[in-house]
């Protein structure tokens, strides 16, 4: 799973002073073009291995000197996916006020398409890293794509992202192992997919993300558990709510592009998972027999929220 690192202009924004500019006007940092020359230069991604001790069927022991190895491999392209957001976010909240922002993302979006960037990949780890990056820089994208920058190239950067959805596509359809290719894994590719395809307007690849969700959704049992994150052993509570925030974040992803009233099969199959994957955590139920790791704070995070939306 990714964790997320901080790129240079995440750190540049946070220490950057505020400005007070005319009333009506909003309030913005004011170091976009200064963070903007901090943001990396496009890098390939790395030929990545798994981060789990040989032989662990379950894949949830962590070997640490693997898991360090592929964290410093990934400190570069995950730095610059949260510079992006960062960026993206700040163009969004500025209600137009910060033009900079914007055309830093789609500036350097495009020298890293230029490069063929996230492409070339020769690992399983790589593909099935890539998705969470890749689903990110879409949405940073499609946050900035309609900025008054009419010099900006944004054809460059859609057919590079339309070229990754499609990459994606085939690997899963025709590489991936049986377990990733009905997986959380599965469900984060289609996040990925999916953002790409809105941002672009592809039906081709929305298509294939709503595929997705559909797999995803009818593999929740009746009380709420997914089988395949079952079997994680000691990490199984953190696979279902990895799993669920995939899920979650693609209905959400793919509700602009789906048709009125089209619920898709197996709809209920999310509220069920949530539930299932909150009452675990407040240990109102226990579907695995194995002791479970203590979650992460991003998974802790997002079940705050969505114990909201149960309750």
């Amino acid at each position: 799973m990714l964790s997320t690192a901080v790129g240079a202009v995440a750190f540049l924004l946070a220490a950057a002073p505020v400005v007070t500019l005319p009333p009506g006007a909003p309030t913005v940092l004011v170091s976009s073009e200064a963070a903007c020359a901090a943001v990396s230069g496009p890098v390939m991604m790395p030929a990545t291995q798994s981060k789990y001790i040989t032989g662990d069927e379950t894949r949830s022991v962590t070997d640490p000197t693997k898991s360090m190895a592929r964290a410093r491999q990934l400190q570069a392209v995950r730095a610059f996916v949260e510079d992006m957001t960062v960026l993206a976010n700040r163009w969004q909240s500025s209600g137009g006020g910060d033009l900079s922002a914007a055309s830093c993302v789609l500036t350097r979006l495009s020298e890293w398409a230029d490069a063929g960037s996230f492409l070339g990949l020769t690992t399983e780890d790589a593909y099935l890293t890539r998705d969470v990056l890749v689903a990110d820089l879409a949405e940073a994208y499609r946050r900035v794509a309609d900025a008054p920058l009419p010099d900006a190239d944004r054809a460059g950067v859609e057919a590079w992202l339309r070229t990754i959805g499609q990459d994606t596509i085939a690997f899963y359809e025709y590489s991936a192992g049986p377990r990733s290719r009905a997986n959380n894994h599965r469900y984060w590719a289609g996040v990925s997919v999916g953002t790409i395809g809105v941002a672009t307007a592809d039906r081709s690849l929305t298509a294939w993300a709503s595929e997705s969700l559909r797999l995803g959704l009818c593999q929740v049992r009746e009380d709420g558990a997914l089988p395949l994150e079952l079997d994680r052993g000691r990490r199984a509570l953190e696979y279902h709510v990895y799993a669920l925030r995939a899920l979650t974040r693609l209905e959400a992803v793919l509700a602009p592009v789906r048709a009125a009233g089209d619920g898709g099969a197996c709809v209920d199959g999310l509220r069920r998972l949530r539930v299932l994957t909150v009452d675990w955590y407040a240990g109102r139920t226990t579907p695995s027999g194995v002791r479970q790791e203590p979650l992460p704070a991003a998974s802790r995070r997002f079940l705050a929220e969505a114990s909201a939306v149960t309750d």
